[in-house]
């Protein structure tokens, strides 16, 4: 076998990326859900895409196309992510308002 047929393809490749854009897809559903064992499991499924990706990227051509979609697919985890951070920074403040809303108002004098 020569360098070139270890070399992955570029479809392959994209292949990853698109791995990766469903599993940040999933992880924004389950954040707004609230189901952050979802969350927390998917992140460590795109840790190994990630890790897999990781010198993928050596040696492959992609087409004009290819790059634009790769680049919306980077575009669309960016997102997603900045969304899912935006809801782990809300959901605290959720968790803070039940607890105080729901306590008899003795305990929250004291």
């Amino acid at each position: 076998m020569t360098m070139k047929d270890k070399t992955p393809s570029a479809a392959l490749l994209l292949n990853h990326y698109a791995a990766l854009e469903f599993a940040s897809e999933e992880m924004l559903l389950a954040a707004h859900a609230g189901q952050w064992d979802n969350v927390t499991r998917l992140e460590a499924a795109c840790a190994v895409v990630i890790v897999r990706l990781r010198g993928m990227g050596e040696g492959v051509s992609l087409t004009e196309s290819q790059q634009r979609q790769r680049t919306r697919i980077l575009q669309t985890i960016m997102e997603n992510d900045l969304e899912i951070c935006r809801i782990c920074q809300q959901a605290p403040m959720r968790f803070d308002a039940l607890c105080l809303s729901s306590a008899p108002a003795s305990t929250l004098l004291h």
